[in-house]
């Protein structure tokens, strides 16, 4: 990103808890990433999330010298290589599916190649800001989940269900770093696949 955009994005971004709506791992990732505020002023609903798309690493160069600058055509194509960013908004079953699984508003996640729909939300100097829509179950794997595991903050436990015919099954649910047992709700329906 040039020097120009990179000001320009910061200038309109507001400093850490200066946006009401916005509390948390959310801030800190809004001010990590540069995360402008007009981001914020569109909520997600039912079982969708937006999502603001980010590298996981993100480098203006392609080599460690410095010496290979990235054309703007070749961070377009990283980015759809390795769909991942932080989750903005989520509405309300969407939101009891991440918790049920152990994420929330402000993950970092990767997401499902095939997401094409976008909101544009802004543009700055001639790039266009846009929000990822996705449907929860499109969300395949959180960094913030695996370190959360990783660090033994929250855990995957087994859980035997007793079944309507007497028989017991055993299944997983998420215990997150308060002790809340979390039983798990699909992302999607099988009607879905």
């Amino acid at each position: 990103m040039n020097r120009a955009r990179e000001d320009a994005r910061k200038n309109k971004v507001s400093p850490k808890g200066a946006l009401s709506n916005v509390s948390g791992l959310l801030d800190a990732r809004r001010i990590q990433y540069n995360i402008p505020d007009s981001v914020f002023d569109i909520t997600a609903v039912y079982d969708r999330i937006l999502v603001y798309q980010v590298l996981k690493e993100e480098r203006e160069f392609m080599d460690e010298a410095g010496l290979i600058i990235k054309t703007r055509s070749w961070q377009s194509a990283e980015r759809r290589s390795t769909p991942s960013g932080v989750i903005i908004s989520a509405g309300c079953e969407a939101l009891d599916i991440l918790k049920s699984n152990g994420m929330d508003i402000g993950h970092l996640v990767f997401y499902t190649q095939l997401a094409f729909y976008r909101i544009p939300v802004d543009t700055i100097l001639g790039e266009d800001i846009n929000l990822v829509v996705l449907r929860v179950g499109e969300v395949v794997g959180s960094i913030d989940l695996a370190n959360a595991l990783q660090k033994r903050l929250a855990r995957i436990v087994p859980k035997e269900r007793e079944l309507p015919n007497g028989s017991t099954r055993v299944e997983h649910c998420f215990v997150d770093s308060e002790g809340k047992r979390w039983d798990p709700v699909l992302g999607f329906s099988p009607d879905d696949l």
